[in-house]
């Protein structure tokens, strides 16, 4: 590899957290670094709540002082409650002890995401702002990506690697045909702010509240700092409730008001600002990178945002795509063979293990077993692990996740089978737990 050709050892698409991730931690280890970023900072984006998880990614990214300084709403569980509010069930992270670090953050997207890209700038990153990649080609020695700059004009950087971090968007996904939609997880997302948002109070108060619906679909309810919420509806495509000549500003009004939790919640709340969409925002990948390229966070794959994994997976992909790109360079060789073979397992790995999460959260039977989950102390912990975000917990935890799934498949199964059949209880979807987990 030609290192004296090139412009930039690595040029990232994309500044959100999984290319400010990888761009600080290839910054501290001495390469250079150029971030192509179309948006200007700061900008408005979704999936604002955190997991506790990601206090490690913190620390190895030297962000501690960062997210302290943000003085972000400190989250210490998950209130699940359903929609006639007769049903609660909270997910509280000091419940087991594989959670090192208990407290987790909700932020505000638009500010947390400038204080990581600054970081990441004054770790020696080259940041430019409001210019958009446009094209890219492999050649022996690395890759040349086009962007168009501020001024109109078309340039031209070459770079060792190349780490699309464009989140949805997908800069090479998209180019290369690499985008798989998840089919099975066709959902819609309505969201906005709203102040003035009732909250909880003590240990509670900063819990994302989770109010599920009959239709399967649910609503979150994010306390963010200064008195400011984050409120979003998310449905089946098939199931949906917006009406012809509604904005979507008023039809997320309308619905809360339908729902006598969701009017509770809110109250007097006023929305602030415009609602957003989005669709079918599940998809996965057919691969994770080539000789000279690595596909993180968003751009590769993303999941349904009900446990809040977004953020943390795009951290970990920009730490581990960082490190693989670093050994290349070390090393003065492509990605190819092990270094990809490795990255692209832990992708596949940690996204199969979250959507296993997700798509039992939309069968009825997963939700009868969350909400009776409180009688069982040690599925309760492991539930706790696993939503904390720890994908590699102890075996025990992986046994019990495991009895939770099977579990809930059996019951599926049993009601297609007998149907039709009137409505399971939440006893008939308990079966025995097994021996040692009470």
């Amino acid at each position: 590899m030609n290192h004296n050709s090139w412009d930039y050892d690595v040029a990232i698409v994309g500044g959100g957290p999984a290319g400010s991730a990888a761009a600080t931690a290839l910054a501290r280890a001495g390469k250079s670094v150029l971030i192509l970023e179309r948006d200007r900072f700061p900008r408005f984006h979704v999936g604002e709540s955190l997991l506790p998880m990601s206090s490690n990614l913190f620390r190895e990214l030297g962000l501690e002082s960062v997210i302290e300084e943000g003085n972000y709403q400190e989250k210490r569980g998950a209130s699940f409650i359903s929609e006639c509010g007769e049903k609660r069930y909270r997910i509280d992270f000091s419940f087991s002890d594989e959670v090192e670090h208990p407290v987790a953050r909700h932020v505000t997207r638009s500010e947390f995401d400038e204080r990581l890209l600054r970081n990441a700038e004054s770790c020696g990153a080259t940041v430019l702002e409001g210019v958009r990649a446009a094209e890219f080609r492999n050649d022996e020695d690395g890759v040349r990506v086009q962007y168009d700059d501020t001024d109109g004009s078309r340039k031209e950087v070459k770079s060792g690697f190349l780490l699309d971090a464009s989140g949805r968007f997908g800069f090479l996904a998209r180019r290369m045909g690499l985008r798989i939609p998840d089919q099975e997880l066709r959902m819609v997302a309505l969201f906005a702010h709203f102040d003035g948002v009732s909250r909880e109070s003590g240990v509670t108060a900063g819990d994302i509240r989770i109010v599920t619906r009959e239709d399967l679909g649910w609503w979150w309810v994010i306390p963010l700092s200064n008195d400011r919420t984050s409120v979003g509806l998310v449905f089946p495509t098939d199931k949906d409730p917006r009406r012809k000549g509604e904005s979507d500003r008023e039809t997320l009004v309308r619905c809360a008001n339908e729902s006598s939790v969701m009017r509770e919640i809110l109250g007097r709340a006023e929305c602030a600002g415009e609602a957003h969409v989005e669709a079918d925002f599940s998809y996965g990948t057919r691969a994770y990178g080539g000789e000279h390229f690595l596909l993180l966070g968003d751009a590769g794959s993303f999941l349904d945002p009900v446990f809040s994994t977004g953020v943390e997976l795009a951290l970990q992909s920009g730490l581990e795509g960082a490190r693989e790109v670093i050994g290349a360079l070390d090393e003065q060789r492509s990605l190819s063979g092990r270094r990809l073979k490795r990255f692209e397992k832990l992708q596949r790995r940690r996204y199969a293990f979250y959507r296993r999460f997700v798509t039992n959260f939309y069968k009825p039977f997963f939700r009868d077993m969350l909400y009776g989950a409180a009688e069982w102390p040690r599925i309760t912990r492991a539930m706790v692990v696993a939503l904390a975000g720890y994908d590699r917990p102890r075996l025990r935890t992986r046994l019990l996740l495991w009895w939770v799934f099977f579990t809930v498949g059996l019951r599926a199964r049993q009601s297609r089978e007998s149907a039709p059949t009137s409505a399971v209880t939440a006893d008939r979807v308990a079966a025995p737990v097994p021996d040692g987990t009470h």
